[in-house]
């Protein structure tokens, strides 16, 4: 067995195999590293804790899942034992260009890649025929891209303004004055929400600014201070004419 020649050969169906994780690579090192120990003579004889302790496995049912995967992939020869005073048995396969026992695994893993070729680039039947159709017709066929439904953007670019948030200080004043506000009531409308980070209540962020708008508009109404009366006014206002004439006696 050549030592160098099997590791190349165990590498290359690391790269190829996807159903290899890091576990089975650390596992079957450890093996092989007990296989080396015992001269590359088959089968060994295999301590679970042992096992652990060489591959880094910290899990017990990880490692027994391993290794009958290991078995199952054809990577190993796996023999367990239910005597717990007798160790399991483990056949390592030669992994060498000159021995035959490389093409188990490897064929297995040609397989594999085969078939996932020809599922991701081979159109079925009917798709081949509906192309067909199309191109006769002088209909170009769509990728299967094109076929997809484009999901539409959450904010597309002809949104309605109210949806931009926050609004530009400007279209604040344009928006107040359109309402017959006075501008510096459009300015408290926007410093306050912009110091609350535009959020309704202090919790939920604010949908339309033109709504929360109005509703600014409705309470400055609702609370603004009495208009201050005119000099005329004050001079009437607790003047008193109830038609009484004082010359006439009682």
């Amino acid at each position: 067995m050549n030592y160098i020649r099997h590791l190349a050969a165990f590498f290359w169906c690391v790269e190829q195999d996807d159903r290899l994780t890091p576990h089975h690579i650390s596992l079957y090192l450890a093996l092989f590293q007990r296989w080396n120990l015992n001269r590359f003579q088959n089968p060994i004889s295999i301590n679970r804790a042992e096992m652990l302790r060489m591959s880094k496995i910290g899990s017990v049912n990880t490692y027994s899942r391993c290794l009958k995967q290991l078995h199952q992939w054809k990577y190993i020869d796996y023999q367990p034992s239910h005597n717990p005073l007798k160790g399991s048995r483990v056949n390592m396969f030669i992994f060498d260009t000159t021995s035959e026992q490389v093409v188990i695994p490897l064929i297995n893993i040609s397989k594999q890649i085969k078939q996932e070729t020809i599922e991701y680039n081979e159109p079925n039947q009917s798709q081949s025929k509906k192309m067909e159709q199309e191109t006769r017709y002088g209909k170009q066929p769509e990728s299967a891209a094109m076929q997809e439904k484009k999901p539409q953007p959450e904010n597309p670019a002809g949104a309605s303004a109210k949806s931009k948030i926050p609004p530009p200080e400007e279209h604040v004043k344009i928006y107040f004055l359109e309402k017959e506000f006075p501008e510096v009531e459009a300015e408290r409308f926007f410093n306050y929400y912009e110091s609350v980070g535009w959020k309704v209540g202090g919790r939920t962020r604010m949908k339309d600014w033109k709504a929360a708008a109005r509703n600014w508009m409705l309470n400055a109404r609702k609370y603004s201070p009495r208009q201050p009366l005119s000099p005329q006014d004050k001079s009437t206002e607790y003047k008193s004419d109830n038609g009484k004439n004082y010359a006439e006696p009682l």
